[in-house]
């Protein structure tokens, strides 16, 4: 049996949409158009956080951040997006003196469908390392716990028990989901009830696969 990987973008977008576009959603992450770097839109943004943070910067050197809004190569009117997602990141990070560490990721899932789970940030404060996934896509505003809530639930699922294997000198790895576009708030597994959304992600990790195992027939 051959593994599809799939991005955890159609798998969200799949547990928030309803009726017969679910199966729209299925089909395009079954046939995905070739990756194209130029149509990424957050993808030079998305690499040079992580590059900042790599290269041992911290909340003293956030100024340079701007600079991958003046390196962009996006459309010009679509950079706004990149300065309003730079100073919300940089107002999350604040005065915060955080070190890197490699983030872990991991694919779930079920029959040949594998949901790729991979956190961009490893990150340590005062000795308390956490895992990051960024968030760019705009929400409305009574979805966006609700999505958190499905995504770290997911985050939970496949990585939780994967973590003291991987970081065996970290005592606890929190798990993030940094909403950059819609502000700068930070969700935590710890701070939402990922218990409550943890039925949901299981059911639709099965809802998922079952559709595209039934259109592969």
């Amino acid at each position: 049996m051959k593994i599809k990987p799939v991005s955890l973008t159609y798998f969200i977008d799949f547990v928030f949409t309803t009726g017969s576009k679910r199966k729209t959603v299925v089909k395009n992450a079954m046939n995905p158009k070739p990756y194209n770097p130029a149509q990424d839109h957050w993808k030079q943004l998305r690499e040079g956080i992580i590059s900042f943070h790599e290269k041992g910067n911290g909340s003293a050197e956030k100024s340079q951040l701007d600079e991958y809004y003046r390196k962009a190569t996006v459309k010009h009117n679509k950079k706004d997006h990149y300065t309003q997602c730079i100073e919300n990141y940089k107002k999350w990070l604040g005065r915060k003196s955080v070190e890197w560490f490699d983030p872990y990721s991991r694919a779930i899932g079920e029959g040949s469908v594998r949901i790729n789970v991979n956190p961009e940030l490893g990150l340590i404060e005062n000795d308390n390392p956490i895992l990051i996934k960024l968030f760019f896509k705009e929400l409305e505003k009574k979805v966006r716990k609700e999505q958190a809530g499905v995504i770290l639930a997911l985050m939970e699922h496949a990585l939780r028990e994967k973590l003291a294997e991987q970081y065996p000198n970290f005592k606890h790895v929190r798990l993030g989901l940094l909403d950059v576009r819609n502000g700068s708030r930070l969700f935590e597994s710890g701070s939402i009830s990922v218990a409550e959304f943890r039925p949901i992600v299981l059911s639709e990790l099965k809802g998922f696969t079952g559709m595209w195992e039934a259109m592969v027939e």
